[in-house]
């Protein structure tokens, strides 16, 4: 999978996590959604991350998250669904993602850079 280049703000109080940063590139990139504006994080815990694209509320629901530590990776399972005003969600696609080992290191050192460099302001 080609992966795009997403400008991700995080605006939850819980901080943020390497998995879930990869998550939202991901499914991001599955779907082809694009936009020049940053992606706002709302919210997230083990149960999924809530985020903005251009206004629209989306929600992608993890489950059955674990380590395969003999293959040196993280095994996701997911849903997107799209905020829809009528008080209920539209389920757009789901599927299983598998982040090696390197993969959620690598980007774990360029989000403590990043986040390093905004501390310094």
């Amino acid at each position: 999978m080609a992966r795009r280049t997403y400008n991700i703000e995080n605006q939850c109080p819980h901080g943020w996590s390497q998995g879930l940063w990869l998550t939202i590139k991901d499914v991001l990139s599955l779907v082809r959604i694009e936009t020049a504006n940053p992606v706002i994080v709302l919210d997230w815990d083990l149960r999924g991350v809530t985020f903005t694209v251009d206004g629209t509320e989306y929600y992608i629901r993890t489950w059955n998250i674990h380590p395969d530590k003999p293959h040196r990776r993280n095994i996701v399972e997911w849903t997107l669904f799209r905020h829809n005003p009528d008080l209920h969600s539209d389920r757009i696609t789901g599927g299983t993602f598998v982040f090696s080992y390197r993969r959620l290191i690598a980007e774990g050192k360029r989000l403590e850079e990043l986040y390093k460099d905004n501390d310094d302001e």
